[in-house]
């Protein structure tokens, strides 16, 4: 073999060496869809920002409500569900996984003058019953119940501990999110909504209150006494396999659920 011969055949097999190092240097990470619960979402935005490429993922996170979440899971729209509530019957077929705990944290407007509630109390609130917060030890102002959009999984946790089910909410404000709902707290007179437990630290003038004479706390969550507690969960169709198995895994780790601690809910 002649010398350009080979130094033709040295050319080849160095370009095809650098097209093969480029190909895997330059490989698009797996992506993951991931749709629901604007409660859990703070969780799974704060892991893509610190550890999307440590996972070698790429995540797509859209945070509508937890319906939205387990029917996109259902029907294929999206790879993993965010939701806080438990799966409904007519949403069998999904698999659950628990990344954290928390508490539906009931807030008022400070001019209110409470800072505790019972669930009787806030059932008859939000019935139309008590329209004054004088009617439950406060001050002279009337009452403004708020409420979230009917597919969020923080207003059905509400509706099932308080026993409102039965309950027309159509008449209340509704908002879209929790963090529509506390800046809603914050302006509005005479306002009483719920949040969940991350969103805590947003009330500005609005405040929590007790519920049954107690805290909504990590403790007390933890252990069940705070009277409207619930579990923060992905979900699949069927069981999570391959990358979305890996991501789930990785927010129950210690890092995982260090990241849910930092977003002010409580670990697993």
């Amino acid at each position: 073999m002649t010398i350009v011969a080979i130094l033709a055949v040295a050319v080849v097999v160095i370009a095809g060496c650098a097209m093969a190092l480029n190909n895997n240097n330059g490989s698009s990470a797996e992506k993951i869809t991931i749709g629901g619960s604007t409660t859990v979402a703070p969780i799974m935005l704060a892991i893509q920002e610190q550890y999307e490429n440590e996972l070698g993922l790429s995540l797509s996170i859209t945070a509508t409500g937890s319906g939205d979440g387990a029917s996109g899971a259902l029907n294929g729209t999206i790879d993993l569900g965010m939701m806080s509530r438990e799966p409904k019957s007519s949403e069998a077929g999904l698999t659950t996984y628990v990344i954290a705990l928390d508490g539906v944290v009931v807030a008022v407007d400070k001019d209110a003058g409470v800072s505790n509630l019972t669930l009787d109390q806030i059932n008859k609130i939000y019935s139309g019953e008590y329209t004054n917060w004088d009617q439950v030890g406060g001050n002279n102002l009337v009452i403004k119940p708020m409420v979230r959009e009917a597919n969020s999984g923080t207003r059905s946790c509400f509706e099932e501990f308080v026993g409102l089910a039965s309950v027309d909410m159509s008449k209340y404000a509704t908002y879209g999110s929790n963090g529509e709902m506390v800046t809603a707290i914050n302006n509005v007179s005479g306002a009483i909504g719920y949040i969940g437990l991350g969103y805590v630290s947003e009330l500005t003038n609005g405040m929590t209150v007790s519920v049954n004479g107690i805290d909504a706390t990590k403790e007390t969550i933890t252990d069940g006494t705070y009277p409207i507690s619930r579990s923060l969960i992905l979900v699949t169709k069927g069981a999570a396999t391959g990358a979305v198995l890996k991501l789930i895994e990785f927010v129950q780790s210690a890092k995982g659920q260090k990241v849910v601690e930092e977003c002010g809910y409580i670990s697993i």
